[in-house]
């Protein structure tokens, strides 16, 4: 019944129609707190579930477009992944800044582009961006903009 007063107190619009007596209506209300914790723990877990599931789905975005760089005579330097959400995702690859500017790398980027939309669902978003550096790139950087994941390239 302690539970059903503190309710009764903050409201005014609200009366108990049931008895004070009924057990009843603490049981009910216990068993819907209980109820509630118990689908949020579910939840928690399916959100970690979904959220370790798509890291890996990002590698393999990241894996692609590496790959697609280097069979075309780039060499990115590092890439590193920054979590936004359980479902969206941000990769940046480091290209060494000699490269960055050549025609053919710009097709590379709509190439990976392509990469990027063949991933996406409804639980899964992920955007490449691309980052021209010098030999002296210091990656704490990266880590400030919360880029927290490092893909080995």
């Amino acid at each position: 019944m302690e539970a059903i007063n503190e309710i009764l107190k903050v409201t005014n619009d609200w009366k108990l129609a049931a008895p004070q007596e009924d057990v009843y209506c603490n049981e009910l209300i216990r068993v819907y707190l209980k109820g509630k914790s118990d689908g949020m723990e579910q939840a928690q877990k399916l959100v970690l579930d979904k959220l370790q599931h798509n890291i890996e789905k990002s590698g393999k975005v990241a894996s692609g477009i590496i790959r697609l760089l280097k069979d075309n005579g780039f060499y990115p330097i590092s890439s590193y992944l920054k979590v936004e959400n359980w479902n969206d995702f941000s990769i940046m690859i480091l290209i060494p800044d000699k490269e960055w500017g050549q025609e053919q790398f710009l097709e590379m980027i709509d190439k990976a582009s392509d990469i990027e939309t063949s991933a996406r669902d409804e639980y899964f978003n992920v955007m490449a961006v691309f980052c021209p550096v010098e030999d002296n790139f210091d990656e704490k950087c990266a880590i400030s903009d919360g880029y927290l994941f490092k893909y080995a390239v």
